[in-house]
């Protein structure tokens, strides 16, 4: 069994724009998606330097492509089915007016894209845009774009900046492109699509390069192993998660699994015990786990 923390990404981008943008876009929301989309027209040149414009109007179309949909076409993939109540023939779906018209889901992330390309110090840009795509079930995108995120973090781990253009601090920096990468890396993990398990070992391995005291890549990595039926890989890395944070009572019952699997009774039992012995208020969640891994090492 692989055993993984969540950790929720915040979706919205925050920003400031300028009154006149601002005043405009805000009354175009309260009347349609078409005056919405004058505007954007309308300030695409005079707001192009300015990130909060493509911040402002990718929100607003994330959200929009979102909001449920009921409608009379045959239902797909993640859709609900609208059925007649007295012959039980689908009548209908329930979805999300990004799939009904696939050109709105289409808008928000080629806003972020634009911006990520046009601000790479902006983390935040970056996030949204990886998030998008996810949201969108783009998930190899998006692993892309936290890959090249990573990427410009170990080439200059100081150079971004928050919304009102400050130094964001390579530590800040650092624990929010970690998290990210984490949270896309367990979502490709868990995927059913083609291929999910290739970009999720390779976002793993980046994420475990660029953040080697964080033990939640390496448990990653060797739950992708155990799923390839690699148990002596899986133990490799999940012995380095745990020589990263011996306390980490996540990491301690997957490495006693482990143990137990390959056959050495002792070191399973030796290391469940820690986790029954731990006062870490995090142990209490793995106590049960630990426990049987006991019974079973007998």
């Amino acid at each position: 069994m692989s055993r993984f923390r969540s950790f929720v990404l915040l979706s919205i981008v925050s920003g400031n724009c300028f009154a006149g943008f601002t005043e405009d876009f805000d009354a175009a929301k309260q009347k349609d998606p078409q005056a919405v989309a004058q505007v954007q027209a309308t300030y695409a040149k005079s707001e192009s330097e300015n990130p909060d414009y493509y911040i402002k109007l990718a929100n607003y179309w994330f959200k929009l492509s979102h909001e449920v949909s009921i409608s009379t076409k045959p239902a797909e993939k993640s859709d609900f089915v609208v059925s007649d109540q007295h012959s039980g023939k689908e009548v209908g779906s329930i979805s999300r007016q990004g799939v009904v018209d696939p050109k709105l889901a289409e808008k928000a992330p080629a806003l972020f894209s634009e911006a990520a390309k046009k601000f790479p110090n902006r983390i935040d840009i970056a996030l949204g845009l990886s998030y998008c795509l996810r949201q969108e079930n783009r998930l190899p995108d998006g692993a892309e774009v936290m890959l090249g995120l990573i990427d410009a973090y170990r080439k200059a781990p100081d150079s971004f900046i928050d919304k009102e253009g400050k130094p964001l601090g390579g530590q800040e920096a650092a624990k929010s492109i970690d998290n990210a990468a984490y949270d896309t890396t367990v979502e490709l993990y868990e995927s059913n699509n083609p291929g999910s398990s290739k970009w999720s070992e390779k976002l793993g391995l980046a994420t475990a390069g660029a953040f080697p005291k964080d033990p939640r890549p390496p448990n990653i990595i060797a739950a992708l192993a155990i799923r390839a039926n690699d148990l002596k890989r899986a133990i490799t890395w999940l012995e380095k998660a745990h020589a990263i944070d011996p306390s980490d009572a996540l990491v301690s019952v997957n490495l006693a699994d482990q143990y137990l699997n390959h056959g050495d009774k002792k070191k399973a039992a030796e290391l469940a015990q820690s986790v029954l012995n731990s006062t870490d208020e995090a142990a209490k969640e793995y106590r049960n786990d630990a426990k049987q891994i006991i019974e079973n090492a007998k």
